[in-house]
């Protein structure tokens, strides 16, 4: 037992220098796990080393076994996105067919096809050409069908098209146009989130310097909602005005007069709101949570 002592400790010595030479962090491979092909492609079936980009969730919860396929495929595609050409085009042709199966059935929860929108809206930097068509297939989909649309499905295509537009593969004035579409769901969570993404991304659009036709596009589409029957939508609207000249983004003339015309508008709650905003007065307990 004395003399093999020496000779483990030797051999163990020997495997440490082996796996510190060929980047190993285990036993199971003896490749570079960033540079060499082989492991690229095995690691599509087997475990990923290191962290990836996961799919975002409004909602929380764990990805299916099918969103972590595609969790797995997007961590390889990113790595080498020419050598995966192959693969994108069978998720496309996946896309194809449960975006014909939505259109038979919009109120069915299609989990595998959020997944999907996920996956191709995070790889459409990458394949800019050949992923040109999602940006308006989610658009038409929230256009055409978000009041049939399965809430959860409706929540993802929301958290796409707002990830694309963060990449410059939506105009931020459509982007705000068509969410406001969607102020009148019955979704309180929904809204919330509509809210703020609709207000981050018009800070975006002012950040560096003022695109004044887009911002009257927004301002034109924004006031409707003052002026209309749905009290959900013109609170969120009026609120939206508040907070945007408070933050002075938007705070010209026209603004104002906006917000005077609200004054006479059809619904207690914007009449009020815009009032108070003119006189001066701040209702403490009252805040844009409250509208949602």
């Amino acid at each position: 037992m004395a003399t093999s002592f020496p000779v483990c400790i030797r051999v163990f010595m020997l495997f440490l220098m082996l796996c510190k030479r060929y980047e190993c962090n285990g036993p199971q491979l003896f490749v570079s796990k960033t540079s060499h092909p082989v492991w690229q492609r095995v690691s599509k079936q087997s475990s990923i080393f290191g962290s990836f980009v996961g799919i975002q969730r409004l909602r929380g919860g764990k990805a299916s076994g099918f969103g972590q396929q595609l969790q797995q495929l997007q961590y390889v595609m990113k790595k080498d996105p020419d050598g995966y050409l192959p693969e994108l085009e069978a998720q496309i042709a996946i896309f194809g067919d449960k975006l014909k199966e939505l259109e038979l059935n919009p109120s069915a929860a299609h989990d595998e096809f959020g997944e999907l929108i996920g996956f191709l809206s995070h790889m459409c930097p990458n394949y800019p050409t050949r992923l040109n068509f999602i940006p308006d297939n989610l658009m038409g989909l929230l256009r055409n069908n978000h009041t049939t649309l399965n809430p959860g499905l409706r929540t993802k295509i929301c958290e796409s098209v707002a990830l694309l537009c963060g990449r410059k593969m939506i105009q931020v004035e459509d982007l705000c146009c068509q969410f406001f579409q969607l102020f009148r769901l019955p979704d309180k969570k929904l809204r919330a989130y509509l809210y703020s993404t609709c207000l981050s991304s018009i800070k975006r659009l002012n950040s560096k310097s003022v695109d004044q036709r887009a911002n009257r596009r927004i301002q034109r589409e924004l006031a409707l909602l003052l002026h209309g029957d749905d009290t959900r939508s013109g609170a969120l609207a009026i609120s939206l005005f508040m907070e945007l000249f408070r933050r002075r983004m938007w705070d010209d003339d026209h603004v104002v007069n906006i917000i005077g015309a609200a004054c006479f508008a059809k619904q207690d709650k914007v009449r009020g709101s815009a009032i108070h905003f003119l006189l001066g007065i701040d209702d403490e307990e009252a805040g844009p949570e409250d509208d949602f």
